[in-house]
């Protein structure tokens, strides 16, 4: 007994089958590379620990979209259009993993803006190769779930700096004020200052773990994921996804006028406090959000299949055939190119043999004055708490102040050092005052961001960025230099891709020079301090490093 001969639409399907191992591969590869790279993000920082289900959460969303997917009879349900639309997402993706790997020449893959890229890139990359698999099985996966597998993806990487910052600073500015009403509504006596709530015998910080943007994010990644598992139809998805934010938000002020009222009452809420009430709003919103959903619908029957095999021709099958494979084939190719990319990167941009186990650091203690006639003087002892963020050990701080006709006047030097081959450019500019001052409540006037020559008696200072800021009425005026290899960097800091990019292009890739950081701030203007004699000595000790 014979076999019968396989029809012509068999062999061509079979040799086209080669492409779906391909981008099966190729595809979990690049979900590898990002989970190792987002791995160490997920566990130090608490706003992305969500991040740390979400390889387990794709999976379940595959299952759920292998599960709900029906065969279709005709592959010219999609044809030439999709394969145009995933060609765009697939190019899409590639931009922004270039993007990734330019900035991370230039940052470190450490960096948010990085790892953000990173996200973008894959989570695009996850629904355009979904989509093309799909095509080319002929088969109707659900669009949503598809669609929620790559954003979560884009959930589970940092926010780009200048968005977050922005983004935090509001909810901290809302949660603070929200507290303060709730507290006087309850005949709790306090004031605020900043994103600082003081009490009667303690004060409260809403700080950046404070603001909400945790439990905001957080919360929208469980929506996206309970939408695609748990309802179907477009409304109540739409309803669950759009209830998370405000049921976050609310849930932060919940918990922040909750440890305020402990501590008004005398409780220590640092520490088991703090943390408790961070995870049980956490736990809560993700709850509520589960039941909410289990309450919008539950699963409808499943769909019923239609026969439409005998209304298309061979022919027309045998085209769609060829088109959705040029689709699958295209994205395969977007993908090598994704990871040769990776590699081209990884070869091109190696650093340079470090030089900062052998540099020999300066005492920067040294470059600022520590006794001035007339001025009371203050070393800051605590500034290793910020070591980590600003990746050295290296910091030194000193306020000068004195009483004049009854007003205080005050001028504050700092200076941080970075040795050759420790961090790069960017990074240091992405910690100048204009980027971390309002995180303390300070208030910036944007309207005055100069560049100035300053001149003492003795000495003309190369230019200076100086920015102008405001804490319930205190004025601050701030002069400050970032200094690359004995040369200042002229920039209005580093909060854009663009600026990032323009350092990286002036300055290159590499690290192999040392770099200061000097920020001369007062209450007073600089006609007014020029000539004091510790400025002069603190100018005079600065020509050291190039000023």
């Amino acid at each position: 007994m014979r076999s019968a001969p396989s029809s012509p639409s068999s062999e061509s399907n079979a040799a086209w089958r080669w492409p779906e191992t391909a981008a099966t591969l190729l595809l979990g590869s690049l979900l590898v590379f990002a989970t190792l790279r987002l791995w160490s993000e997920w566990l130090h920082n608490p706003d992305l620990s969500h991040g740390l289900v979400t390889p387990l959460v794709f999976i379940v969303l595959l299952r759920e979209i292998l599960r709900d997917g029906l065969p279709r009879t005709t592959a010219l349900e999609q044809g030439g259009g999709s394969a145009i639309g995933i060609s765009l997402g697939g190019l899409a993706g590639w931009f922004f993993f270039v993007g990734a790997n330019l900035y991370a020449a230039a940052l470190e893959w450490t960096h948010s803006l990085v790892l953000g890229l990173l996200g973008l890139a894959t989570g695009l990359f996850v629904w355009t190769t979904l989509n093309a698999l799909a095509v080319f099985r002929r088969r109707r996966w659900p669009r949503w779930p598809m669609l929620v597998a790559g954003l979560l993806w884009i959930l589970s990487a940092p926010i780009p700096p200048g968005t977050y910052t922005r983004l935090t600073q509001s909810l901290q500015s809302l949660i603070a004020a929200a507290v303060l009403s709730s507290l006087h509504f309850l005949g709790v006596a306090a004031e605020r200052m900043g994103n600082v709530i003081n009490l009667a015998h303690v004060s409260v910080g809403v700080e950046e773990a404070c603001s909400g943007v945790r439990s905001l994010i957080s919360c929208v990644f469980a929506a996206l994921f309970l939408s695609a598992v748990s309802v179907r139809r477009p409304f109540s998805r739409a309803a669950l996804v759009i209830a998370a934010a405000p049921l976050a938000v609310g849930m932060n002020f919940l918990r922040s006028l909750t440890l305020t009222l402990l501590a008004n009452d005398g409780v220590n809420i640092e520490g088991f406090w703090h943390d408790v009430t961070g995870y049980a709003v956490l736990g809560l919103t993700t709850l509520l959000l589960f039941i909410f959903a289990r309450a919008l619908e539950s699963r409808p029957p499943a769909l019923v299949e239609k026969d439409l095999s005998s209304t298309v021709s061979e022919e027309a099958r045998q085209s769609a055939v060829s088109s959705t494979g040029w689709a699958l084939m295209i994205t395969n190719a977007l993908l090598v190119l994704t990871l040769g990319t990776w590699l081209l990167f990884a070869v091109k941009t190696r650093p340079l043999p470090s030089r900062a186990h052998v540099a020999v650091a300066p005492d920067i203690n040294r470059l600022i004055p520590s006794s001035s006639p007339g001025w009371t003087v203050t070393t800051r002892n605590d500034l290793y708490q910020f070591s980590s963020e600003l990746r050295t050990r290296f910091l030194a701080e000193r306020s000068f102040t004195r009483i004049v006709r009854g007003a205080e006047q005050q001028i504050t030097i700092y200076i941080a050092f970075w040795p050759a081959g420790q961090v790069p450019v960017s990074l240091v500019e992405a910690h100048t005052p204009d980027a971390c001052w309002p995180g303390g409540g300070w208030i910036e006037d944007v309207r005055r961001h100069e560049h100035l020559v300053l001149r003492t008696s003795s000495h003309t200072l190369p230019s200076a960025e100086f920015r102008t800021f405001r804490l319930q009425g205190y004025p601050q005026n701030v002069w400050y230099w970032h200094l690359f290899d004995g040369q200042v960097i002229e920039q209005n800091g580093a909060n854009s891709p663009r600026q990032l990019l323009s350092l990286a292009w002036h300055y290159g890739f590499r690290k192999d020079g040392d770099q200061y950081f000097v920020r001369i701030s007062s209450n007073l203007p600089w006609e007014q301090i020029a000539n004091e004699p510790v400025m002069r000595e603190a100018v005079d000790h600065l020509k050291i490093i190039g000023l």
